[in-house]
């Protein structure tokens, strides 16, 4: 079982969260200080557009692209929804239990949108896919309220247990400590993580997840149209409430408030575990520079990654798809034969990409390029290897066996925007390009300099400052460029060097030392 750690290093307006397991960091999120929607909000929207041909709304939930909800995904409980919400708004209802409410009927699966919503009505929906690229949000009108043992769907009774909980004693304990105590018209579904909680725990989280319930009800009314009526658990504590267990060896973070609140939800939950969360204090050196968080993301971000023995991967993104490449580099055994050796690179490039996946929430289409196998039984291989490592994502994925031609397609769950970090500057000379002037245009350009402040503005003395190699070109040789300029203008030319110009950077500067022609 790896040992996790979570470090948080907050600023002013953002927030840095790094996840590492044995040591080694595997997931990374920066966040903007709560400004606008993440996964899990539910927002009361307003219906912009409804589409025909695509069977799909469009609803205005505040953000800068309407949000896109297609009839699948309204739930078959929209009925249900539709009906409290207008009670609600009318006036109807001024309590949020379900348990006297009219349960309605199931929409149709083939059914179209519009006969169940119109133009400029309010509908309560929830965040599914944040805005990504020149996308709005994805919507669902199937609202669920998650909690660490089990998530709360209204308007069905139904009480589900996750199949991961494989023995039948400990599936029909926790289900029966739910059915004791919730109300009529509330479904749950318990989760992986309810396995052996105590019964005290599981009907306290009932409580917990069905006042979340009543505080969504309560801020539905017009003034919140295109507003957020329920805001998702900030994003650290979202994730400890998914994966905190005695696998956590430390948390630490350096703002005083959210260790309050992370000690405050820690105590909660998990009372033994309180005394793992640390306030970190220092202000000589950030969090992430002294755990060596800053260190492994300038390694694992970028074009190129490399792994174990030299090898790496070449990473490349598109619109439509990620492309990967495994390239062996310089990974040579000499004890192992060619085809073994190819084997255990391409095990490596498993865990590596894996990391990647989790690392930069690369979702979408993704290629990966493996380095050619002959022999069927190897592919298998790392075929399965890569099957294994995933079933390890948090995220939604699929994966297909390596074809003939070596490469392997893999889709991941697309919920948030990519996360990426610039390890990568522009090169100050070409400004990106990869090319600059000749070094003749820069002579011709010096030249024309050179006649104008001789010639029109009459200067006796001046001084040019250049970059040390073009200094170095003017003025070594038998006959210099410096000295061709004294024979052709019959005045000497001060040369200075300067490190910090780029190389067709250069400052003419007269007899005062101000500057009278720079680029």
């Amino acid at each position: 079982m790896a040992i996790k750690s979570l470090y948080i290093q907050s600023s002013n307006n953002s927030m840095e969260i790094a996840l590492c397991e044995n040591k080694k960091l595997v997931e990374f999120t920066r966040d903007a200080s709560q400004k606008g929607l993440q996964v899990g909000d539910i927002c009361l929207g307003r219906v912009k557009k409804l589409s025909t041909s695509l069977n799909a709304a469009f609803v205005d939930v505040g953000t800068e692209k309407d949000g896109f909800l297609h009839y699948l995904d309204l739930g078959p409980q929209y009925n249900s929804y539709r009906k409290f919400v207008q009670d609600r708004l009318q006036g109807k209802r001024n309590h949020s239990t379900l348990k006297n409410f009219q349960i309605q009927t199931l929409i149709d699966k083939g059914g179209k949108i519009a006969d169940l919503m119109n133009k400029g009505e309010l509908v309560m929906v929830q965040v599914v896919k944040e805005p990504i690229s020149s996308k709005g949000p994805r919507l669902t009108s199937e609202i669920s309220i998650p909690g660490r043992f089990m998530v709360l769907m209204p308007f069905t009774d139904s009480v589900t247990v996750s199949k991961k909980i494989k023995e039948l004693e400990e599936r029909k304990r926790i289900k029966q400590a739910v059915l004791a105590v919730k109300p009529k018209n509330y479904g749950f579904i318990l989760r992986t993580a309810a396995e052996n909680a105590s019964v005290d725990d599981i009907q306290k989280e009932v409580n917990t997840l069905l006042e979340k319930w009543e505080k969504a009800f309560a801020n539905i009314h017009v003034t919140m149209a295109s507003k957020c009526i329920l805001k998702e658990e900030e994003r650290s504590i979202g994730l400890l409430r998914d994966l905190l267990s005695d696998s956590f060896e430390e948390i630490v973070v350096d703002q005083e408030t959210l260790f309050q609140d992370l000690k405050k939800y820690v105590t909660e939950i998990s009372p033994d575990l309180q005394n793992i969360i640390k306030h970190y204090r220092k202000k000589d050196k950030s969090l992430f520079e002294v755990y060596e968080i800053d260190r492994q993301i300038r390694n694992s971000f970028g074009r190129s990654v490399t792994f174990v023995g030299g090898a790496y991967l070449v990473i490349d993104h598109t619109e439509a798809m990620h492309v990967i490449d495994v390239n062996s580099g310089n990974r040579i055994r000499k004890e192992e034969d060619q085809e073994m050796n190819v084997l255990n690179i391409n095990l490596d490039a498993c865990e590596e990409v894996a990391r990647q996946l989790r690392l930069r929430d690369m979702g979408g289409l993704i290629m990966i390029d493996f380095i050619d196998m002959k022999r069927p039984t190897h592919r298998k291989m790392v075929f399965d290897k890569m099957e294994e490592l995933l079933n390890l994502d948090r995220a939604t994925s699929s994966v297909t066996p390596i074809g003939k031609f070596g490469v392997m397609e893999l889709t991941r769950e697309r919920v948030r925007p990519e996360t990426n970090v610039e390890v990568t500057e522009s090169c100050p000379s070409c400004n990106g390009t990869g090319t600059i002037q000749s070094s003749m245009k820069l002579m011709d350009e010096l030249e024309l300099h050179l006649k104008q402040i001789f010639f029109e503005q009459n200067e006796k003395i001046i001084q040019l400052r250049v970059n040390p190699f073009i200094h170095a070109y003017l003025t070594k040789g038998l006959v210099s460029q410096r000295m061709k300029w004294f024979f052709k203008y019959g005045k000497w030319i001060k040369l200075d060097s300067d490190s910090t110009f780029s190389v067709n950077q250069y400052q003419f500067l007269n007899a005062s030392g101000e500057s009278m022609i720079m680029d």
